[in-house]
């Protein structure tokens, strides 16, 4: 199910805290360890080059990616650390 992303936060120069609200009535219920897989629109499909570098990425339709929620697992939002990989890097 589509979440919305209701804050976005740098933490520092690579990495961004995502705040996803969750339905009304519903929590993670993940325990520490657990993930998520996030499933998003490729916006790389058909280029060759991605960030200055052969794209391996560049057919499918949308792309996914596992993350270890740091909210609790009864709070109302999923919250999620992403490293942002520099262009080249």
């Amino acid at each position: 199910k589509a979440l919305e992303i209701i804050h976005r936060e740098r933490i520092n120069s690579c990495l961004v805290l995502l705040r996803f609200q969750l339905p009304v009535g519903f929590s993670s219920g993940l325990s520490p360890g657990q993930h998520v897989r996030v499933h998003c629109r490729n916006a790389s499909q058909g280029m060759k080059l991605w960030n200055g570098k052969p794209n391996l990425e560049s057919e499918p339709n949308t792309l996914s990616r596992s993350y270890t929620p740091v909210s609790s697992p009864d709070a109302r939002t999923l919250e999620l650390v992403i490293k942002e990989y520099a262009p080249g890097g």
